[in-house]
Parts: structure tokens; sequence; C-alpha cells
């Protein structure tokens, strides 16, 4: 009797459940950016000078963002094994949302 109990209440309430709405590319990508990246490259890609402007990226750039965020480069650690193929595509859709270009 309790199992039901806690069904019907449970059944109530799924009309006031939000349902998981799937996240785009570029939402993904601002959430990796924010975890993994921000800390040198700047908030929202705000260059703190200190690291390369990730907003120069051009858009026939990408194997060499690819590059250079699986192998590391300079003091930027290689990410390769930490990052997935999708979430390397997610973060250079962030990453070309904000270009200059």
């Amino acid at each position: 009797m309790l199992r039901l109990s806690a069904l019907i209440a449970a059944l109530a309430l799924l009309p006031f459940m939000a349902p998981a709405r799937a996240q785009t590319p570029l939402e993904a990508g601002a959430r990796i950016y924010a975890k993994k990246c921000s800390e040198c490259h700047g908030a929202r890609l705000r260059n703190p000078g200190t690291s390369f402007d990730l907003k120069k990226l051009k858009a026939d750039e990408r194997a060499r963002f690819e590059k250079s965020v699986l192998d590391g480069k300079g003091q930027m650690p290689p990410w390769r094994g930490a990052l997935s193929e999708e979430q390397i595509g997610q973060l250079w859709a962030y990453v070309r949302e904000y270009a200059y270009e």
C-alpha cells in the first residue's frame, strides 16, 4: 500500500516538473570553458593579457585550436584524455561565437 501511495504522489508531481532540455553545443562549450579555460584565458574570453587571445582564432583555424588543446602549448597543459572530441567541438563553438571575426 505504501508503494502505491508513493507512486500516486510521484505521478501527481509530474506536471510540475520541468522537462530536461538538451544543451546546445554553445551552452555546453560555455560551461566547459568556465570550468577548464577561464582561469588562464579570462572569463567570457576576456583575455587577461597573460595568455593567447582566443578571440583572434579565425574560422579556418580549428585544426590549430584542436592541436593546442590536445597537445598543450607553452604554459598551457595538454588536455588529451581529459576532454572528448565532442567537448572540444563544444569549446570551439563557444570560442567562435565570441571571436573578433
